[in-house]
């Protein structure tokens, strides 16, 4: 059986983490994981640990991303899926603007997918196959308070990722958007607030998982939280306000 090789980005924690767990769990699958930090792969199997491999990147860098695109086909021979995971999020308020913290944010989220993009899409694009996937976040849907950056990154990425199903769609490739709520990872261990419909890493990861393999084009959950979130784009912007001004922050 012909394996499907998967590239991913943001792999030390997370979404990331479990969804390198979870495809080495199917023996059709070798993954190729990035990141800045190192992964711990002591609970993968002898058999798992033939089919993964790490490789330090920082998707900050162009051409730290193009070489571990370069190791992954030198190793496995090509790149079938990517998924553009790598993300970070910190509290970015009006009343306290720093033009850096959001540069960061937008250089990890939004220009570490580009440069990943570009780095696979030849070899997807010769082959006339493949899969993208981006993990982007409900709060693409609204600006949130205190989180312009964070929301502007997500926002900036899920229309991206709509452009580029647009037009990879004649080469037979696809592009899946995913928007999650509230998941219990390293990122979202820091907040102090209630988060409405918080899941579990595990349970996080097997939603993300299966609206993978199904090749979704979008995929938002939890369910009440992306209706409500929906349901406030209709909403006067006055109203909005209304109810949102002076809020606590969705990221610390």
């Amino acid at each position: 059986m012909e394996k499907t090789i998967v590239f991913i980005t943001g792999v030390s924690s997370g979404i990331g983490r479990g969804l390198v767990h979870r495809f080495l769990k199917e023996e059709s699958f070798l993954v190729c994981g990035i990141s800045r930090k190192e992964l711990d792969i002591a609970e993968l199997t002898r058999e798992q640990r033939d089919r993964f491999l790490y490789i330090p990147c920082d998707v900050r860098q162009k051409e730290s991303v193009r070489h571990a695109v370069d190791q992954c086909v030198r190793h496995f021979g090509s790149i079938d899926m990517l998924i553009a995971n790598a993300g970070i999020g910190y509290s970015t308020p009006g009343f306290d603007y720093n033009s850096k913290i959001i540069e960061d944010i937008m250089q990890t989220n939004v220009m570490g997918a580009v440069y990943a993009i570009e780095s696979v899409l030849p070899f997807m694009i010769r082959r006339k196959k493949g899969q993208i996937v981006g993990i982007s976040s409900l709060a693409a849907y609204r600006g949130l308070p205190w989180t312009g950056g964070y929301c502007a990154s997500k926002a900036a990425l899920s229309a991206l990722l709509e452009s580029l199903r647009l037009d990879l769609n004649p080469y037979h490739i696809s592009v899946t958007t995913i928007h999650p709520g509230y998941i219990k990872t390293p990122l979202t261990a820091r907040n102090r607030y209630p988060m409405p419909f918080l899941l579990d890493t595990d349970e996080g990861v097997q939603r993300v998982y299966q609206a993978i393999r199904k090749k979704k084009k979008n995929y938002s959950f939890p369910w009440p939280l992306f209706f409500l979130l929906k349901l406030s784009q209709w909403l006067p912007s006055g109203v909005y306000d209304f109810f949102m001004s002076g809020k606590r922050p969705l990221k610390n």
